[in-house]
């Protein structure tokens, strides 16, 4: 692993200068980088929680079954018999995985994103299709 970013938000805005990753794997449930002219321990732990950003411009194009979690705000979620639910407003990662935030007519509802409720995202049409289990869209 390798390239270019900035740091940033969890709302992925940029917040700082370029970086150069030199060095990454996977470590539990997050990474662990080798910056370019971070020699140790002291000076990494200024990036510690720090989102690392790069430009989309840079990534791979995700698969069919793939979707980019920012392409996932402002899509319309409905159920799978069609009816309304909401629009996807936000996401918010957990332990256990990432929940979307959905303005609904009664408010915000957090749906785990997950096979066994969400049941396809349309890129195109931008639309995901949940069969959520009952009453959690009253939650």
């Amino acid at each position: 692993m390798s390239g270019h970013g900035f740091t940033g938000d969890s709302d992925a805005q940029p917040t700082g200068g370029e970086l150069t990753i030199t060095n990454g794997r996977p470590f539990k449930d997050t990474w662990l980088v080798t910056l370019k002219g971070i020699g140790d321990r002291t000076s990494a732990e200024d990036f510690r929680n720090v989102f690392l950003l790069q430009p989309s411009s840079d990534l791979r194009p995700p698969t069919p079954d793939q979707v980019f979690i920012h392409d996932l705000i402002g899509m319309t979620v409905v159920l799978t018999n069609g009816d309304h639910v909401g629009v996807v407003s936000g996401t918010t990662r957990v332990p256990h995985g990432l929940l979307l935030e959905v303005a609904t007519a009664r408010g915000v509802s957090s749906i785990p994103f997950v096979d066994a409720i969400v049941v396809s995202v349309d890129q195109d049409s931008r639309v995901v299709s949940i069969d959520p289990p009952g009453g959690l869209l009253e939650l």
